[in-house]
């Protein structure tokens, strides 16, 4: 009598007694569910990547180079026409907002990074080290991993801005209470998104907020705790607005009030020879004309509302 317990692809008789079963990434055996971090494609397990934050779809998962779309509800993203298959979301030059960086597992905490330390398991993360030590499980953050289903990214020593824009990528199996995903961008006054979820769909979140200090928190909320379905955030772009949208560029000085060139695409402190500063433009130097004493319209010898002279 003869039996053959697992598959061949399982390199053992080491596996679950029923099918589905897959090969572990590491081990030599077959376990009926992928270790976290890992998604079930046909009988392997394979590291979980989802679009890259930057993207709105794609033909390479979690690679910002290889977006086949780019999309916003954030009327701030303009991006690029890049015009090929596929490419990077790249921000049109004269558009406001711009890419600061994106969170994912390689990003350290301190130093030359803007992000100085994660809030997480009711702790605070301040160690010079990549999120991959402490925070990530290959590319994504399990979520139902954690003792706690919130976490706070804490960004010090960011550049001249008035917004600040945000996108994560994120995911979840969960079908109940556990698909809600709430996004608090701190601020004066903080924004807050939550939105429910599709199971087992990956999803963008977004929202901007009114801000201009160099310290910034970012608070994400998933779910309910104590659930094991898994609840994943892979990335996070952030994105900021430097000048007034009428500067029609992110080329404007460092402080307000600043003045809308009047033939350059830019902003400037104070407005060029011949011209005067009125509201957020500036606009030609024009006195009343000279046959009048006061008037209605400028330089308009036709409109002058009052005519004394010193001449008998």
């Amino acid at each position: 009598m003869y039996f053959e317990k697992c598959s061949s692809f399982c390199q053992s008789n080491d596996c679950p007694l029923s099918l589905p079963y897959f090969k572990h990434p590491v081990n030599a055996i077959c376990v009926g569910d992928c270790p976290d971090g890992y998604t079930e494609v046909g009988d392997l397990c394979v590291e979980t990547k989802f679009c890259h934050s930057t993207c709105g779809s794609c033909t390479v998962m979690n690679d910002a180079a290889k977006c086949t779309s780019c999309s916003s509800t954030l009327g701030s993203l303009v991006y690029q026409s890049f015009g090929v298959a596929e490419s990077s979301c790249a921000m049109t030059t004269t558009n406001n907002a711009q890419l600061l960086m994106t969170v994912n597992k390689d990003t350290p905490l301190g130093g030359t990074s803007h992000l100085i330390s994660v809030n997480y398991n009711s702790m605070s993360e301040t160690t010079s080290t990549p999120l991959s030590a402490f925070l990530y499980t290959q590319n994504v953050i399990e979520v139902s991993l954690l003792s706690s289903n919130t976490i706070s990214f804490v960004f010090d020593t960011l550049p001249i801005h008035q917004k600040l824009l945000v996108r994560a990528r994120v995911f979840t199996e969960c079908t109940t209470e556990n698909t809600t995903f709430m996004m608090t961008l701190q601020g004066p006054t903080p924004y807050i998104v939550t939105q429910t979820l599709s199971t087992n769909s990956q999803t963008i979140i977004e929202g901007e907020v009114v801000h201009n200090t160099g310290p910034f928190t970012l608070v994400f909320e998933f779910g309910t705790q104590g659930e094991t379905c898994r609840k994943q955030i892979q990335d996070i772009s952030v994105y900021f607005e430097k000048c007034q949208t009428y500067c029609g560029s992110n080329d404007c000085p460092d402080t307000e009030p600043y003045f809308k060139h009047p033939v350059d695409s830019r902003c400037v402190s104070v407005c060029p020879v011949g011209y005067i500063e009125s509201s957020h433009n500036c606009i030609p130097t024009q006195l009343c004309h000279s046959t009048c004493d006061t008037c209605l319209v400028k330089n308009d010898a036709s409109s002058c509302s009052s005519c004394p002279s010193t001449i008998p």
